[in-house]
């Protein structure tokens, strides 16, 4: 069985279990959609779950991973994006070396902690923090060398020029509660997907609860995956009047 999409120069073809993709000489990293969201009573980390390693030339495969880390302490947790292999290593770092409490210049800190690992790559981090207050940092670097890091409420890394980011843009607000913005991030990663499947697909949550931040099980991600797949055809409904294909 053959299994092609196509998007923006992407090809993805699965034949059997094994997934490849070949990038034409125009593209990037294959994307990924990771969703972080501050709200009234804490925060939620959400994303894709398919990874891809060179194997030669432009030829990647793929296989499914986990993309958000968390640390010893259940206080502090990293969605990683664009180059994996760094952007990892920069979330082993930041656990090893940033204090969880202290949030004196945290940007900077992680900023240089980031540069010092990303230089000439593409890397991005949304970092999370328990304490002392639910926050999220946003730390990007591009293969020229131009880095920032910045405190967001609400960060969409990856992908950011899906049609899907429509959601954050429409729906968010810093007064939302975790399980409103579980929901909601959760219909981001999904339409995502099935707007750019060549890259994008799975999904898994991490959200921060009062004994620190929890990771979802592979039940409860299929079953708010499933949600959201069937949320998205509902409202197609309703805009075109006819049912969903």
């Amino acid at each position: 069985m053959l299994r092609v999409a196509r998007k923006g120069g992407i090809v993805s073809t699965a034949i059997a279990s094994q997934e490849f993709c070949v990038l034409s000489e125009s593209e990037e990293l294959p994307m990924t959609m990771q969703v972080g969201m501050v709200g009234t009573d804490g925060l939620v980390l959400a994303g894709d779950t398919r990874q891809y390693v060179e194997r030669s030339g432009r030829t990647w495969s793929s296989y499914n991973s986990s993309k958000i880390r968390l640390d010893a302490t259940g206080r502090m947790a990293i969605a990683c994006a664009r180059n994996m292999e760094v952007s990892l290593r920069i979330a082993e770092k930041i656990f090893a070396e940033l204090p969880v409490v202290n949030v004196e210049d945290r940007a900077v800190r992680i900023q240089n902690i980031g540069m010092g690992i990303a230089a000439g790559f593409d890397a991005e981090c949304i970092v999370a923090f328990a304490d002392p207050v639910p926050s999220l940092y946003a730390f990007l670097c591009d293969k020229i060398g131009n880095g920032r890091c910045d405190e967001l409420d609400r960060i969409l890394t990856g992908d950011a020029g899906n049609p899907a980011c429509f959601w954050a843009e429409r729906y968010y607000t810093r007064f939302l509660g975790v399980s409103q913005l579980t929901r909601l991030a959760a219909q981001i990663v999904v339409a995502a997907g099935t707007m750019n499947s060549g890259s994008i697909q799975g999904l898994e949550v991490v959200t921060l609860e009062a004994a620190g931040f929890r990771r979802w099980s592979k039940e409860e991600n299929y079953a708010l995956e499933f949600a959201a797949d069937g949320l998205g055809k509902q409202i197609g409904e309703l805009v075109l009047g006819r049912p969903a294909l």
